[in-house]
């Protein structure tokens, strides 16, 4: 299930197997917090060499509530999966914020507190 809904591709390096594991299991969280019948692509390309390198990610969610497009990067890969996932947390913060509306305020105001303030 999770194979189809996820590509990862990795240019300029090989990844090694903990780096496989930090990709795999960062976009899997994603797919859990992200909209329902997601599917993702994500891109790791490492520039330069040894203590030049830098490490850009970006991850595609194509969904039918939208589609997001995040981009990070740093001389750390770990470091770059870390910033890629926050910043995809704030994005889907701001969705849900958008699709969900007031109902904060309405749930506030529901029947037992209604009922208290009446009772009182």
């Amino acid at each position: 299930m999770f194979t189809n809904k996820v590509s990862i591709n990795y240019k300029g390096f090989h990844p090694s197997d903990n780096t496989q594991e930090i990709m795999g299991n960062l976009l899997q969280e994603l797919l859990l917090e992200g909209p329902s019948f997601s599917r993702m692509n994500a891109h790791i390309v490492k520039e330069g060499l040894y203590e030049h390198a830098l490490y850009k990610g970006s991850i595609e969610i194509h969904s039918n509530a939208g589609n997001f497009f995040i981009r990070a990067e740093s001389s750390q890969i770990a470091d770059m999966a870390h910033k890629l996932l926050k910043r995809s947390r704030k994005n889907f913060s701001k969705w849900k914020e958008k699709r969900l509306g007031h109902r904060e305020k309405i749930q506030s105001l529901s029947p037992t507190s209604k009922l208290e303030l009446t009772g009182s």
